[in-house]
């Protein structure tokens, strides 16, 4: 029997499918870039209106303090994802705002 729709995502999800879910494993390269981008994330600083984007001067700092060179290809990606992070926040926002009771 499916359970109530998530809270945040809305969607329904299947206990039984759910049991059944056998986590990704992810290439060692793939792992090290998501664990860049939250230590990335974790440094950026929000500008009270919600999250920043990462700045060149957040990866500069990563990149000097754990002695990690950047290639264009990598830093290209780090900039991507946190583009789509970054709307997905907004879009959160804006449906947490329309949702809140007017009066």
């Amino acid at each position: 029997m499916p359970s109530e729709p998530h809270p945040q995502f809305g969607v329904i999800v299947d206990p039984a499918a759910w049991a059944s879910y056998e986590p990704i494993k992810l290439l060692p390269e793939v792992a090290a870039i998501i664990d860049c981008y939250r230590s990335l994330r974790i440094g950026s600083v929000g500008n009270g209106w919600g999250p920043a984007p990462i700045s060149w001067e957040t990866i500069d700092a990563y990149s000097r303090l754990t002695r990690t060179r950047f290639d264009n290809w990598t830093l290209n990606l780090i900039r991507m994802v946190d583009s789509i992070y970054l709307k997905a926040a907004r879009d959160r926002a804006e449906r947490q705002r329309q949702d809140q009771p007017r009066g």
